[in-house]
């Protein structure tokens, strides 16, 4: 029996399409909102490019205080 993934069981580094499944969007909307400022920029290695997993969430953090305040 497969078990599911847990946030912390994913990796550090993440791809658009894990960063777009982590936040419950699309790709398009990430890049939508990397390029509004309102999620961190990726980091670019060579023909990678990968989100810290730990920033998306801090953002989703910042934003949900934002709306509360």
């Amino acid at each position: 029996m497969a078990q599911s993934q847990t946030i912390t069981d994913q990796p550090i580094l993440l791809a658009d399409t894990e960063a777009a499944r982590l936040l419950g969007m699309s790709r398009a909307t990430l890049w939508r909102r990397v390029g509004e400022g309102s999620l961190p920029q990726p980091i670019r290695m060579g023909r990678l490019t990968r989100w810290r997993r730990d920033e998306l969430l801090s953002a989703v953090e910042a934003l949900s205080a934002r709306r509360i305040a």
